[in-house]
């Protein structure tokens, strides 16, 4: 699973304001858009989360948009909450946020989302990446290897 880091805003001062929730809900919209699954959710970790997405869930999500970072963890957790009740009937999230430990900061605000059904077909035209897929294949050469 790709990790997008090319638009992350950033918490300051401990301040949540409405433009700020408002602007992440815009992104958040335009992320959903199509038919796609999504899910929101926070992380002190996107690469690990990404993993743990793609093990647990396969190829069920394609891309992490991390949209926001901060190093207050109720800051981050409230906007999970106002977001998710947002977009509680199109997204695929079970709880309304907050769900978990979370460890130390800084902590992420994530869209996890599918591909559109006419983005698929361009991916299955791509070479398959060495990132996580590469990185399992080589541990089961490993593992047969000692065998």
């Amino acid at each position: 699973m790709k990790v997008n880091r090319d638009n992350v805003s950033k918490g300051r001062f401990g301040i949540l304001t409405p433009k700020m929730v408002e602007t992440l809900h815009r992104r958040v919209s335009q992320y959903k858009r199509g038919d796609r699954n999504f899910k929101i959710g926070i992380t002190n970790d996107p690469d690990r989360r990404a993993r743990e997405y793609y093990y647990r869930d396969g190829n069920r999500y394609h891309e992490m948009v991390v949209l926001y970072q901060t190093r207050r963890l109720g800051q981050v957790r409230k906007l999970e909450a106002v977001l998710v009740r947002k977009h509680r009937a199109d997204s695929d999230n079970e709880q309304g946020g907050g769900g978990g430990s979370a460890g130390k900061p800084p902590y992420y605000l994530y869209v996890v989302r599918s591909l559109a059904p006419n983005e698929m077909v361009a991916e299955r035209t791509r070479q398959p990446s060495r990132g996580v897929r590469g990185w399992v294949s080589k541990m089961i050469r490993r593992m047969k290897n000692k065998q």
